[in-house]
């Protein structure tokens, strides 16, 4: 059977196929042609256990990875219950499933990098051209059990049974292997006897289920087209598929009454509106316009009740302060020394636990801080003694008011991969940013942001001043678009236009409603060329106006400008501005933000028989990647085959890439080309995908297309020495002339000289050679 070749970069940002053996490879040059290769790289992160602050961190010591078959879907219309397990694997080395934890690398801070060769098994079915998803699940020291998602390092070992071939992807979730106890455990007079968890005594746990409460699940997925006999690189980037709740108190009551009814406070808990979720799938379904769906929530499981208490801290071994509040009450003593190497300010609980997603369509307020106590003696000289037979009871109950939320503040949805804090706990070993929430009042606050990063600076009570945002892409990765310090690398954004980033917006603490506006720089009469998505007119504008926090998609234009003596144009700038507005609409002075995004014009190319003007050129082969904060190049482009695996025809625009395209799309069908560089690099204006369906693609003009082989030969030519073109010397380019022979297609490259060819090679057309993207310039 042929074998065939996939790379897969696995990224921990967020903190973070069974069959053949498989061993590491030392270096890029130790890559197979054929086969299936496995590149894992993990972020600056450092493990954990517990839940102890807002930080980012993980704690992954498996990771496998799962192939799908979608047949001729697009990556935004994959039918769950359709797309099948092809193959799956646990990621080993040297025998053993990969630790990323155990490395000698790890917490370095930098990121750990390693490339598996992984075969498909002989009997799987034939890898035939086509699209194909490959789900990434990470688990901790504890969600494969709590999940039931364990995967054996062998065959012969237990795997989930939506892993094995045939499965579909639907059936790919993740479900609570194990009951929950549902009722809260009964006070016992000597509390150092009961018989409890060995993880709650002075630890974060969730009081109803402490399996879900120390499970960090991770998935990531992406859909990709499977080119036979190339390098197919895919990139999954794994997230948390868990929310996580945090709560850091201070100013806690030793006691209060009910009515004139004294009681102890010996317990705080945090409550969810109602049970929680017992199940969340591994993947997130996608809108119409090919967006992440927001409903991603998850849901209950018959016979798996799992009760509302999400963590609790027991006070029963804490003493009062010896002094009083103003109101005469009894505040308690909370002392450091039982952190066991986290720290805290005085007097301050902690208490934290993962969550399953829930969606809250009640009346109910989502999260409760409660405090729980008993009955008891306060006569003078009763020696404040619990009430012997008293019953656990809530004594008060604060209500969690989501912050910038205008209407219904305290109903809310857990989203994955978010973090919801009461009060600020920014890193666990220190207490700088400390912010915690007081009971002193009625109502707590409670923030939610992605767990990313933190980059919000800390302003107290750590919310911020004036309104923020920042630029991020499609998986929520930030650009850095500005330099900090002279000479430091930042990201310049390619020639080509996009759709998919979107600008994250945090309002401010003063002021919720806000506007957005493009400024063009240069010339005052130039056009943005970045516009803002308006929900409400379904289309892009240069000025937006807002409340509270919003992620914003963005349209960033092509730049394909041909230069003049005076000026080059290198590159273009464009202001974003966020400025806070008053309750009457009034832009407020001094209450804003800005943000500057750079883009590279096209590379320039002036064609040789002067009868046909000018050609941009990106800046980077198709498929490269880059690093969102320095721009560098972090993987190579990626090589394509040609097209017309059943049929030919023959073009005769040697200039005109463009008038290539159509002629392939006006003679011959879109199935004989689907994922081969003809199809992939043709886009409409600012990055659109052309429609695959074959009626609709032919009323669609590309933007940017394959070049014919004059275009390409003059952009090798003109460009050979510039470092900056990224242009792989001695590795053929295509080009879109095909050859009159039935199998050629004409491709050119720069030789190990230095030289390029006024020839061009006729090459099979199913070789995998790289590709630029060319447009008509002007």
């Amino acid at each position: 059977m042929m074998k065939h070749v996939s790379i897969l970069i696995l990224i921990f940002l967020a903190c973070l196929f069974a069959g053949c053996a498989d061993e590491p490879i030392d270096s890029p040059e130790g890559l197979p042609e054929k086969g299936i290769v496995v590149r894992l790289t993990t972020g600056q992160l450092d493990t954990k256990t517990h839940l102890y602050s807002q930080a980012s961190l993980h704690h992954v010591t498996q990771i496998y990875a799962i192939l799908y078959y979608c047949g001729d879907m697009t990556a935004d219309d994959i039918d769950p219950k359709k797309t099948k397990v092809v193959a799956s694997q646990l990621l080993m080395k040297n025998g053993t499933p990969w630790d990323p934890s155990v490395e000698e690398g790890y917490g370095q801070g930098q990121p750990q990098t390693e490339t598996f060769e992984l075969l498909l098994p002989q009997d799987q079915i034939a890898m035939v051209p086509g699209k194909y998803m490959i789900l990434c699940v990470g688990l901790d020291d504890a969600s494969g059990d709590t999940y039931g998602l364990t995967y054996g390092a062998d065959a012969a070992n237990k795997q989930p049974e939506f892993a094995k071939p045939g499965a579909k992807l639907s059936a790919a979730q993740a479900v609570l292997a194990k009951e929950a106890p549902g009722e809260p455990m009964p006070y016992e007079k000597d509390p150092t006897t009961a018989a409890t968890d060995k993880k709650q005594d002075k630890e974060l746990i969730a009081y109803g289920h402490p399996d879900i409460a120390h499970s960090e699940l991770f998935a990531g997925w992406q859909a990709f087209d499977f080119m036979p006999d190339n390098l197919n690189v895919v990139e999954v980037e794994l997230r948390r598929r868990v929310a996580g709740v945090l709560c850091y108190l201070s100013d806690i009551p030793y006691k209060l009454n009910i009515g004139n009814t004294p009681y102890r406070v010996t317990e705080v808990r945090l409550n969810l509106f109602q049970k929680q979720n017992a199940r969340i799938g591994l993947t997130r379904g996608m809108t119409r316009e090919g967006k992440p769906s927001l409903q991603d929530f998850g849901g209950s499981v018959d016979g798996k009740p799992v009760c509302q208490t999400l963590c609790k801290f027991d006070l029963m071994s804490f003493k009062p302060r010896p002094e009083q509040t103003r109101s005469g009450d009894l505040l308690y003593s909370i002392p450091t020394d039982h952190l066991e190497g986290r720290k805290q300010r005085e007097n301050t609980i902690l208490m934290g636990a993962y969550a399953l997603p829930i969606q809250n369509n009640t009346l109910d307020a989502t999260l409760k801080v409660e405090l729980w106590g008993y009955k008891y003696n306060d006569a003078p000289g009763s020696d404040d003694q619990i009430v012997a037979g008293s019953e656990l009871t809530r004594i008060k109950s604060f209500p969690a008011i989501y912050e910038g939320k205008e209407s219904t503040p305290e109903i809310y949805s857990l989203h994955p991969n978010m973090i919801y804090h009461i009060g600020h706990k920014l890193e666990g070993d220190n207490t700088e940013g400390d912010y915690p929430e007081s009971l002193a009042g009625t109502k707590v606050t409670v923030e939610a942001g992605p767990w990313q990063e933190v980059d919000i600076p800390v302003e107290f009570p750590s919310v911020p001043i004036v309104p923020l945002m920042s630029l991020r892409d499609k998986d929520g990765n930030k650009y850095k678009t500005e330099p900090e310090e002279a000479g430091e690398k930042y990201y310049i954004f390619d020639c080509i236009g996009s759709r998919t980033n979107h600008l994250e917006i945090s309002a401010s603490i003063l002021y919720e409603n806000w506007k957005l506006t493009a400024v063009p720089g240069g010339d005052a009469s130039d056009t943005p060329w970045i516009q803002f998505w308006d929900e409400t007119t379904s289309g892009y504008v240069t000025e937006l106006t807002g409340t509270g926090g919003k992620d914003i998609y963005i349209r960033m234009a092509d730049y394909a400008s041909v230069p003049d003596w005076v000026n080059k144009r290198e590159t273009r700038k464009i202001r974003l501005l966020l400025e806070a507005l008053d309750e009457n609409g009034s832009v407020v002075s001094g209450a804003s933000s800005d943000l500057y995004v750079e883009q590279y014009n096209a590379l320039i190319v002036k064609m040789e028989d002067d009868s046909d003007g000018y050609r941009g050129f990106s800046r980077f082969d198709f498929g490269t990647k880059r690093n969102a904060v320095t721009g560098d190049i972090v993987a190579a482009g990626q090589t394509l085959g040609w097209g017309y695996w059943s049929s030919l025809v023959v073009t005769e625009h040697w200039a005109d890439g463009k008038a290539n395209y159509r002629e392939f799309i006006n003679k011959t069908w879109i199935d004989d080309f689907k994922g081969s560089a003809i199809q992939v690099c043709a886009l409409g204006e600012a990055g659109k995908e052309l429609e695959i369906d074959y009626e609709e693609a032919k009323s669609e003009e590309p933007f940017w297309f394959l070049p014919s082989i004059v275009a390409l030969r003059c952009f090798l030519k003109q460009y050979k020495d510039n470092a900056d073109a990224n242009i792989e010397r001695g590795k053929f380019y295509w080009s879109s002339n095909s050859a009159s022979y039935y199998k050629n297609a004409l491709a050119t490259k720069i030789d190990r000289s230095g030289n390029v060819d006024d020839d061009y090679y006729r090459e099979n057309k199913e070789n995998a050679y790289y590709a630029r993207q060319a447009c008509h310039a002007q």
